[in-house]
């Protein structure tokens, strides 16, 4: 995609405004790139905090006020300004303070189809349709992506319940990858059993100490590779799913409203391969305590199992994911629908204090069945449940989307900041669950994914701006060049006057799309305003005309348009389908 543009007002004020007729053709910017004159800014907002209140048994409390909670940023006490309560029994919430009302719901159901298992996912999409049809409003939309070894947009952003549906019993009929993993585990438990079975028939023949002797001393060794490559295989396909996952949380940075993203998934292992370790550990132990051949004794003697399993760690990748989402105001909860498999319940919040609050502690590199979604979860403020029945996931997710409360406190900010964030309650009893860290951005830093965002879900237009083809548009080979005009209402940009001028700008942000075709990369151009003031007054309600040619690509047809004003850092977007 590449632009020609110029900046020109509306014919009918262009002779009265003589200074607009001047500006040249503007050169791109690269979106890393800082104006000269730019200078950092101190900015007081008021930041709003989702929180979830639950008793000892779970159970939503009801009725309190900011009385009843304190708010700590990076260990000091704010001061509460408002509060708002959901609540499944009150239809439009109460607020405390100045609070704003109830945000319209992005829920995402994204379905690992590497890691579930056909039996389980049969279990899983009844529960799942139940769960939409219970759930979702008018006001609501919903995307289905589903993952396997690359992730797959299903169904764009929706409220049509029934298209919802529909796919979820097409994904049901589908084979997926969780049988090749689990093909792949059982050849691995089979060679480490065969290995075992092979030298006990060794060590119990009449000719034992003779063979003893002559037995391969690095079978044990071998065994251990083969482990590690197992692991270093689903490590690789931790990477996958979860790169792919930071897309999806990234994508969802410009998307207005409350953002949940539930996860199926069978897989997501803070220690990759930990399972088989466990086991061959648990054989070589036995080989040591006199279960075995001298050969095998030699190698598993000098073979370290746990030096092995501490090469592959991925606790510092999921909290990396997790800070994406926090950043992107996304709230996980994920389900391990494997009924019968690992005993554990999953509720994060029976993990332990010291591994939710220090994830890289030594609870956490001990706890080899703690699943990365569980830290996922945590860390973002949803759930995870591990080999739970699906109803009752989704009857507890189904709670927490309709029950909570969201208390603001004024932070101040400068430039994009990564605060750490704790809620506690000043009640007993009352156990209160929320992001770990938030991240401040800057209306600047959060154009580009706004303007990839608009592409599927129309962003706020406060700046009211339009997009119109300007002229024909030609072809060449599979390109196409299509002159367009982005309409900006004057009066709608803010300028301030410095001596005998009025000063402000705006930059144009843009970027194509279409069919399968991932969104281009975001292209910046800025125009800085110096006008006299009189070119303010005989502009008036007119709009000005931002001028560009934009080539599109084969299979693009879509453009995606924002405008962001310098000084009241209000913004507007726009979308064009040739």
């Amino acid at each position: 995609m590449s632009f020609d543009i110029r900046f020109q007002t509306h014919h009918a004020v262009r002779s009265a405004v003589a200074l607009l007729t001047l500006l040249t053709t503007l050169l791109a910017l690269p979106l890393t790139a800082q104006d000269p004159a730019a200078k950092e800014v101190i900015e007081v907002r008021v930041t709003n905090v989702e929180i979830i209140a639950t008793d000892a048994k779970g159970n939503h409390v009801p009725g309190l006020t900011r009385d009843d909670f304190e708010l700590y940023e990076n260990g000091k006490l704010q001061t509460i300004t408002n509060l708002f309560e959901a609540s499944a029994g009150t239809a439009q919430g109460t607020a405390e303070g100045t609070a704003p009302k109830a945000a319209p719901r992005r829920l995402v159901l994204y379905l690992d189809d590497s890691t579930l298992l056909p039996n389980n996912r049969r279990l899983l999409i009844p529960s799942l349709k139940k769960f939409v049809a219970e759930t979702m409003t008018p006001d609501d939309q919903m995307m289905v992506v589903t993952f396997n070894q690359s992730s797959k947009v299903r169904v764009p952003w929706t409220s049509d319940v029934a298209a919802v549906q529909a796919m979820l019993d097409t994904i049901g009929r589908e084979t997926g990858g969780g049988s090749l993993r689990q093909a792949a585990r059982g050849r691995m438990e089979n060679e480490i059993r065969e290995v075992v079975s092979r030298d006990q028939s060794i060590h119990l023949s009449q000719d034992a100490q003779t063979l003893g002797a002559t037995a391969p001393d690095g079978e044990f060794r071998v065994l251990l590779t083969n482990v590690r490559n197992y692991a270093s295989s689903v490590k690789y396909d931790f990477g996958l799913s979860a790169g792919a996952l930071e897309k999806l949380f990234g994508g969802l940075a410009g998307i207005d409203g409350r953002k949940v993203v539930f996860v199926a998934s069978e897989s997501f292992p803070i220690r990759p391969g930990s399972d088989m370790f466990a086991q061959l550990e648990t054989v070589r132990n036995q080989i040591l305590s006199g279960n075995g051949s001298e050969g095998l004794k030699r190698s598993a003697r000098t073979s370290s199992v746990g030096a092995a399993a501490a090469e592959f760690n991925m606790n510092e990748s999921i909290l990396m994911l997790a800070r994406v989402a926090n950043a992107s105001g996304v709230t996980v909860y994920a389900l391990d629908p494997d009924i019968g498999g690992r005993s554990d319940s999953g509720n994060v919040q029976q993990m332990g204090s010291e591994m939710m609050t220090n994830p890289t502690s030594a609870a956490v590199a001990a706890a080899i069945e703690i699943d990365g979604m569980q830290v996922l979860a945590a860390a973002t403020g949803g759930q995870a449940w591990i080999g739970m029945k699906p109803a009752m996931a989704f009857d507890k997710l189904r709670a927490d989307l309709d029950n909570y409360y969201s208390i603001g406190y004024q932070a101040r900010t400068s430039g994009d900041a990564e605060r750490a964030i704790e809620v506690k309650s000043k009640r007993p009893g009352i156990r209160v669950r929320t992001k770990k860290n938030i991240v401040f951005r800057t209306a600047e830093s959060e154009m580009a994914e706004r303007v990839t965002s608009n592409v599927q879900s129309a962003q706020l237009n406060d700046l009211g701006i339009s997009l119109q083809v300007a002229g024909d548009i030609t072809t060449e080979g599979d390109k196409r060049r299509v002159p367009v005009h982005v309409l900006i209402p004057a009066r709608n940009i803010t300028v301030a006057t410095e001596g005998d001028v009025v000063t402000g700008g705006f930059s144009v942000y843009i970027c194509s799309a279409g069919g399968k075709s991932e969104p281009s990369d975001v292209t910046r151009r800025t125009h800085e305003i110096k006008w006299p003031p009189s070119a303010v007054e005989q502009l008036g309600d007119r709009n000005m005309t931002f001028a560009m040619e934009v080539v599109l690509e084969k299979g693009r047809d879509l453009i995606s348009i924002g405008v962001l004003d310098h000084r009241s850092q209000a913004t507007g977007f726009s979308k064009l389908t040739m």
